[in-house]
């Protein structure tokens, strides 16, 4: 269940809330994404979602080849993904 702690908006979501999307949030990020105001704002929004589904993918991939007895294949794909955002975290620090 989301947390209603802080009723600030962020752009960084606590853990919970990647979990489970109210319609409160779903039409909050879809307000965001659409508002003409700030257009770095929607290519953040954008980039965060499209970023966290990424994370998602490679975490239920390594799973499922883990569970199929594919370790070797398993250990690659997530070893690229981890060093893929360390790489991407380090240039846009420069």
């Amino acid at each position: 269940m989301p947390s209603n702690k802080n009723p600030e908006v962020s752009l960084v979501p606590a853990l919970e809330d990647l979990v489970v999307l109210s319609p409160q949030k779903i039409r909050l990020i879809l307000e965001t994404v659409n508002s003409d105001k700030d257009p770095n704002l929607r290519y953040a929004t954008m980039s965060l979602l499209a970023g966290s589904a990424v994370l998602v993918v490679a975490i239920l991939a390594f799973t499922f080849l883990v569970h199929s007895d594919h370790p070797t294949a398993a250990g690659v794909l997530l070893g690229t993904s981890v060093l893929g955002v360390i790489t991407k975290i380090i240039l846009a620090r420069l």
